[in-house]
């Protein structure tokens, strides 16, 4: 007899991904450079440093992980590193 495949949703899940209908064991596919942003973020790297790092200029940054956050469904810094780890787009 078949079973099914249940999935857990995990209770850490934050609003804005339950908002965006992101599940916590969905992949989500991110670009190498954003990657080494999440990295370097969670380093504790300043965004000047990110942006030399990605080969952008300062003032396209904001812009660059602002969209990142967007995708990740976060508004900080903060919040975009603990979603990237939980996530496993982030090496520990």
């Amino acid at each position: 007899m078949l079973m099914k495949e249940t999935r857990e949703f995990l209770t850490s899940v934050s609003a804005p991904e339950l908002a965006r209908g992101l599940e916590a064991g969905q992949v989500l596919q991110i670009t190498p450079s954003e990657r080494e942003a999440l990295q370097l973020l969670a380093q504790g790297a300043p965004t000047t440093r990110i942006s030399a790092m990605l080969g952008l200029s300062p003032a396209d940054i904001d812009p660059f992980l602002g969209a990142l956050f967007t995708r990740l469904g976060v508004a900080s810094h903060a919040d975009a590193i603990r979603v990237a780890f939980r996530r496993g787009l982030l090496l520990p």
